[in-house]
């Protein structure tokens, strides 16, 4: 059923009340596991994370719904407090992805599954703004970028400029 959030985030509230945890000790099972990995991997490890659409799409409906309805209705009525929400879970990603890095993943991917969901011009204002943040914050490390239908998107995704766009069956 995908990640689930308890109780769900579906107000200006319960984002404004979101804490920002340090990453080093939210995640600090993460980062041992890359540091028990590196030593024993004979190919190149790569680390991820969420894309901030994606993520927000789960603390908002929770779990893996396929139509989002919570979701699309709050981007359509409160896009500021959307935006902040968006704001918040990218700063977090950011610091998760660096924590990865300093580790010693050689590439990370970012996976904005859900970002599908949007009309064009909703992929443009909640999705690329984000990470293209992401992508900017990383610049000596190869991102690949994932979005669901990210065939649909290749020049705006290029534009991002990450080290690699992949590709789902569509």
């Amino acid at each position: 059923g995908g990640p689930r959030v308890e109780p769900a985030i579906r107000t200006a509230a319960a984002v404004d009340a979101l804490p920002v945890l340090a990453v080093e000790e939210a995640l600090s099972y993460v980062l041992k596991t890359i540091e028990l990995l590196k030593p024993v991997l004979e190919v190149p490890l790569i680390g991820f994370c969420g894309g901030p659409f994606t993520v927000a799409s789960y603390f908002i409906d929770s779990g893996s719904q396929h139509v989002f309805v919570h979701t699309k209705a709050w981007v359509e009525q409160d896009p500021a407090s959307f935006h902040r929400l968006l704001d918040k879970i990218t700063t977090a990603s950011i610091a998760y992805l660096q924590a990865q890095v300093q580790t010693g993943v050689h590439a990370v991917q970012i996976f904005d599954s859900w970002a599908s969901i949007l009309t064009y011009a909703q992929f443009q204002t909640f999705c690329l703004p984000y990470l293209k943040r992401m992508v900017e914050a990383l610049p000596k490390t190869p991102v690949i970028l994932f979005c669901r239908n990210s065939s649909l998107y290749p020049q705006e995704l290029a534009q991002l400029e990450p080290r690699c766009i992949s590709f789902d069956w569509h």
